[in-house]
């Protein structure tokens, strides 16, 4: 897993936008501008990209209140989905960022995310994300799991996510 944030080259962003695109994840504006947001990167040993991971502020409902959040997204391309550990290492580093202090005034005090893979879905999943720290706080509008972890005291992040929020269904 490479940390990227805010140190990627003009051909690792094309690289990134084309990886979306070839995943048909994104359309063309859409994939742009999420490479802003864009922290780590996987590479299988080939030096080929197989998982992106990327941050952006947001709000959560969480017990009737809002809170101000940055949400991770997480995409593995089909070849490395069998590697959960990957998986749960991008969402640690996701997660860890948060305490970054160039951060700044950012307001987030948690870090969340969104289960767009129904198979995130399943009891045996959400049992591992709670002993990884996540807790479940609902679903989203498009009936997706919602979860969110809490500030890690003594973590030592180095990234920080850089776009507006973008929650589509």
């Amino acid at each position: 897993m490479l940390d990227v944030y805010q140190r990627l080259s003009a051909p690792e962003q094309a690289e990134i936008a084309a990886f979306w695109l070839e995943q048909q994840l994104l359309p063309p504006a859409e994939a742009q501008r999420r490479v802003g947001e864009v922290c780590f990167l996987v590479r299988a040993g080939s030096d080929a990209l197989v998982g992106i991971g990327s941050l952006y502020p947001g709000e959560l409902s969480d017990n009737g209140q809002e809170r101000r959040v940055l949400y991770g997204r997480t995409y593995l391309h089909p070849s490395a989905r069998g590697h959960v550990r990957l998986y749960l290492g991008l969402l640690q580093a996701e997660r860890t960022l948060i305490a970054d202090p160039r951060l700044g005034r950012s307001g987030a005090t948690a870090t969340a995310f969104e289960t767009e893979n129904p198979r995130l879905m399943s009891r045996a999943w959400r049992r591992l994300f709670t002993r990884q720290g996540w807790r479940r706080v609902g679903a989203s509008a498009c009936g997706r799991d919602l979860w969110i972890s809490e500030n890690i005291p003594g973590d030592t992040p180095d990234r920080r996510p850089s776009s507006r929020m973008n929650h589509d269904c």
